[in-house]
């Protein structure tokens, strides 16, 4: 019976410190997480460049657009704030505070 040797975890992603000892080839999953870290590196989260000088671009964003960010920041980095931010308490105090 030949077993197929996987690349990764299928539950934690992990991958496979074994694959190239087992298969004699290199995973192909190392080049793919390489990739994406020099894309990541290059563009950031927005998919602009990092660069100085595109920090100092001029952006579209409307008002509302900046609200959605900064929203978006606060329940990802702090979690707390989720439920504020769903009954939409932090969105009316902005929009009073800062007249958007």
């Amino acid at each position: 019976m030949n077993k197929k040797i996987v690349t990764h975890d299928p539950y934690t992603g992990e991958i496979n410190p074994y694959y190239e000892e087992l298969t004699g080839e290199r995973n192909p999953l190392l080049e793919e997480v390489r990739r994406k870290e020099e894309e990541e590196e290059e563009f950031g989260e927005f998919g602009k460049s990092s660069s100085h000088e595109a920090r100092f671009e001029g952006t579209n964003f409307s008002p509302e657009d900046g609200v959605d960010l900064i929203l978006n920041f606060l329940a990802w980095e702090l979690p707390i704030t989720a439920r504020y931010i769903d009954a939409g308490m932090v969105r009316e105090w902005i929009a009073k505070t800062y007249n958007v």
